[in-house]
């Protein structure tokens, strides 16, 4: 990671405090909302990233390949000391509750020290927990991996000519 992208993720660690931890005042009001600009523009135009500094993002996560293409829901945890690489989409769907017509939003949970490899999808109720490897090119959805488990992608077709 450059000194910009460490720049990127002290900007979310901080808007992420301002948010949750600060007074909700006129003056505090404006000051947010030009931090949120600022951060937001640059994930947005320099690197076409989206991560919101409402999500719940553990202490020294990496992002191996800088912040290129990375998307991440606003509702989504990620644990402490993982790395995650180039375009990869950790998101949320709606779920539609059976008993009545209210609708839940669910993102993925994310433990502590996990690998995820580049262009990888993780999206709906998923939870992988602790030390997991999520290989290149794997789409998750609504799954419960346990910990210390690996999983890649083997669905390699050649063709000839």
């Amino acid at each position: 990671m450059t000194k910009f992208d460490n720049h990127i993720l002290n900007c979310y660690y901080y808007c992420n405090k301002l948010h949750y931890n600060s007074s909700n005042n006129f003056l505090n009001r404006r000051i947010k909302k030009l931090i949120y600009r600022y951060y937001s523009f640059i994930l947005k135009f320099l690197y076409g990233s989206f991560i919101p500094y409402k999500a719940k993002i553990g202490k020294n996560v990496k992002f191996i390949h800088s912040f290129r293409s990375i998307f991440i829901s606003q509702h989504a945890e990620i644990g402490d000391n993982c790395q995650i690489l180039h375009q990869v989409t950790i998101g949320s769907n709606i779920q539609k509750k059976q008993n009545n017509n209210n609708s839940k939003l669910e993102a993925p949970i994310i433990g502590n020290n996990v690998f995820i490899g580049a262009n990888a999808i993780i999206i709906g109720s998923t939870i992988i927990e602790d030390n997991c490897k999520i290989g290149a090119g794997v789409t998750i959805t609504n799954l419960h991996l346990q910990k210390e488990s690996t999983v890649f992608n083997n669905n390699i077709k050649i063709i000839n000519n």
